[in-house]
């Protein structure tokens, strides 16, 4: 099926149905509600949505209005959070799909209040503990808490908020004191009647460190895609997605030839070269320039010179008849040998999260289970069931 792509990507649902089951284990099996935000990672929120609801998913959160939309659109009539910011204009529109809004603040509030026409609108308030982006400060602002609560334009659905280093020890301090604000608000509330459904503060970093915090709903995105910061505890977690391309042309350059734009890297002996069809426009980072490694014959190889807007090149001396039409992996395992998006993130100094959202819409997406295809997204974004 993939003979037809110059590059591809495999999302195995297989691999995240395992992800899921690990997470809420290690989550002490309190309710997930999946972060498909930025297309589920690059995976396709269509698909994963549709997945982790055969896992038992009940709630969804996304950023954007469009990404809610999307969901909707698709058939998914699970409650889902928007995480941002959005437009008044599209308030009514989202009361009336039954999608849930993120209040941050009082003057959100009254825009929202005023926006939702004749429908309760759906709410869920998000409070700053210390991460300062988006929230109702702590310090000083209970009363607007307990209005933006009580406000009867809205439906409370629940409370949350963010928690800003879970992943850095030596943060901890400053992570518990966020949590211990967290826990005061909430008692405040609740000394006042005010008990929303949804409580929840961990996000991944958080389920691995510290899954006694409070809530009864946690907030996965990396750990169900396969990946964790870097711990001394390693779930036995498994990457969904695998990132394939092939050889467009292979050719000897010789000792002393230059290779690339800026001719960033000049030949040490006769090499042989491989141009392969993935650039940064497919989401392959140019900052790892002649740091990243791929994997063709089921051999790594170094990847050379400046990573272009369509192609890079490969150094593939070192495999025996390397030809055009060679399948590339650029993430995933290919024999022995793997590398996962954190291997790529690290070689583009960068974290693992920025490949993941940076893998492009003109590669098709494959669903596999049981190592079938089962779906797949096309590059205008619409799925086909196999």
């Amino acid at each position: 099926m993939y003979e037809q792509d110059a590059m591809w990507i495999e999302i195995d649902l297989d691999s995240l149905a395992h992800n899921y089951r690990l997470t809420q284990k290690l989550a002490g099996y309190k309710k997930l509600m999946p972060i498909i935000k930025a297309d589920a990672y690059g995976h396709g929120s269509v698909m994963i949505a549709r997945a982790c609801l055969g896992e038992g998913a009940e709630i969804f959160a996304v950023s954007t209005a469009a990404e809610a939309i999307t969901l909707r659109d698709a058939g998914i009539d699970t409650p889902i959070l928007v995480l941002g910011v959005v437009s008044a204009a599209r308030v009514e529109e989202l009361a009336a799909r039954n999608v849930t809004l993120t209040v941050p603040g009082p003057e959100i509030a009254e825009r929202y209040a005023s926006a939702c026409g004749s429908r309760p609108l759906g709410v869920q308030l998000k409070v700053n503990t210390g991460m300062n982006r988006l929230g109702f400060f702590t310090s000083d602002n209970l009363e607007a808490i307990m209005a933006a609560a009580r406000n009867p334009a809205f439906s409370l659905q629940g409370i949350f908020t963010h928690l800003a280093a879970t992943g850095d020890p030596e943060l901890d301090d400053f992570t518990r004191g966020q949590h211990g604000d967290f826990l005061r608000v909430l008692g405040e509330l609740a000394g006042r009647g005010i008990n929303p459904r949804f409580i929840h503060c961990a996000n991944s970093d958080g389920i691995m460190r510290f899954p006694e915090f409070c809530g009864n709903l946690t907030r996965p995105g990396l750990l169900l895609y396969g990946y964790a910061s870097p711990s001394p505890k390693k779930p036995p977690l498994k990457p969904v997605a695998s990132v394939r391309t092939r050889v467009s042309q292979v050719k000897w350059v010789e000792e002393g030839q230059r290779v690339g734009y800026s001719c960033a890297w000049t030949a040490p002996r006769r090499t042989l070269v491989a141009t392969v069809a993935a650039g940064y426009a497919d989401g392959i980072m140019r900052g790892g320039s002649g740091r990243m490694q791929m994997i063709i014959r089921g051999r790594r190889v170094p990847q050379i010179g400046n990573i272009c807007m369509d192609m890079c090149m490969l150094d593939v001396s070192a495999v025996p008849g390397a030809e055009s039409g060679d399948v590339v992996t650029i993430v995933g395992t290919d024999g022995a040998e793997t590398i996962g998006m954190d291997e790529m993130a690290k070689a583009a100094g960068t974290i693992t999260y920025e490949p993941m959202t940076l893998l492009s819409y003109r590669s098709p997406r494959y669903y596999l289970k049981g190592g079938q295809v089962v779906a797949v997204m096309h590059r205008s974004g619409g799925y086909s069931e196999i």
